[in-house]
């Protein structure tokens, strides 16, 4: 089997072609700039995405996992500008050479930010929720949605969304809340809450979701399958700052900076996943230790 990974060089791209190859598969890792790693299996295809029809004209692919994205929540015309290239007409470009090259299963990485997160915070997002994508960003992953379910459909067997919660674990960006807070931690500086500290959002650990990506590939599901891929926890950012401070044995304290509450609240229904895939993400500490650990 061939498997085509665009956006080899990302934090999910990256650490979903080594269990690939780890597992026995054959992968064509499409990237923009040299991947530091070597497997006899793995081929290296330097190219923008834009350009893929004639970087691999005639290479018979059986699967792509499309985890390429740009991820900018600046909403400037220029920025605007990028996020549509990159994460909308390159998708395009993509089920077009999907189409001319028997793929017959797409599994394309998405982002849970395309609910709309006002309902009642008791609740779960499901894959029913009310879609209202609130920044350029979302819009662009689910405007790629949309063009993939209409341009494969009658060709790829299967397309299979996954929509993804906050990813966390070694190797991912330093610019949000968990790494700062573990890089204090690990530094014995105090940690700082902005609000009560009872925003909720769903952290799921990278291994869980190259695992449900892998799990994609051995099923059979219908075409326009749409799955949350989170931990299903109520994660707020006070337990998240405990949690931490515990596991790396920090000394560090927890500093409420005003106790006005920030009114958001997100966590993933997993009962569609874990039906149709198996899917059993990770726990917060899990992943945790899993991240101070450096290792599987």
């Amino acid at each position: 089997m061939k498997i085509l990974v665009t956006g080899a060089n990302g934090f999910l791209g990256f650490n979903l072609l080594k269990e690939l190859l780890h597992n026995g598969f054959e992968v064509y890792a499409l990237a923009r700039s040299p991947i530091d790693f070597f497997h006899p299996k793995l081929n290296v295809v330097l190219c923008d995405l834009i350009n893929i029809n004639s970087t691999l004209k005639g290479v018979a692919i059986d699967v792509i996992f499309h985890t390429a994205s740009t991820i900018n929540f600046d909403e400037t015309p220029r920025s605007i500008s990028i996020l549509t290239r990159d994460n909308i007409i390159a998708t395009s470009i993509l089920a077009d050479f999907a189409n001319n090259n028997g793929v017959s299963k797409f599994i394309h990485s998405s982002s849970c930010s395309v609910y709309d997160d006002n309902f009642n915070k008791n609740n779960f997002i499901s894959e029913e929720q009310t879609l209202r994508p609130k920044n350029s960003y979302a819009v662009s992953k689910l405007s790629s949605e949309w063009i993939l379910a209409n341009r494969l459909i009658g060709s790829v067997e299967e397309l299979i969304i996954l929509r993804y919660s906050s990813i966390y674990g070694l190797g991912q960006k330093p610019n949000s809340i968990l790494p700062i807070f573990i890089d204090k931690a690990s530094k014995n500086i105090d940690l700082n809450l902005f609000g009560a500290g009872n925003r909720v959002q769903d952290y799921v650990h990278i291994n869980s979701v190259v695992e449900a990506n892998l799990r994609c590939l051995d099923v059979i599901l219908p075409f326009h399958t749409i799955l949350n891929i989170g931990s299903g926890q109520k994660i707020t950012n006070l337990k998240l700052a405990e949690e931490i401070i515990d596991i790396w044995k920090s000394s560090s304290n927890i500093n409420i900076l005003n106790n006005k509450e920030i009114e958001s609240y997100f966590t993933c229904d997993l009962i569609k996943a874990k039906e149709l895939i198996c899917y059993e993400p990770l726990s917060l500490s899990e992943g945790l230790t899993l991240y101070k650990n450096g290792s599987k």
